[in-house]
């Protein structure tokens, strides 16, 4: 079967291009549930027909803020 056929095959190249992979944003290495493993990251809702941001995660810290 080709690697193209092996989606095992296929998973592990990806995650192995994107762990060595570093672009503007930094590091694309992927965490176990295929996440970018570093990064910042902005939660976002509608409130009253418009977009609003409603959290940041800091991808250094760990830390997840809610706003009010």
């Amino acid at each position: 079967m080709s690697d193209l056929k092996n989606f095992a095959a296929f998973k592990a190249a990806f995650v192995s291009e994107a762990d060595a992979y570093s672009g503007i944003t930094g590091s694309l290495a992927l965490n176990s549930a295929g996440d970018r493993a570093n990064g910042d990251f902005d939660f976002w809702a509608v409130r009253n027909d418009t977009w609003v941001r409603i959290g940041t995660y800091d991808g250094t810290s760990g830390v997840i803020t809610i706003f009010p």
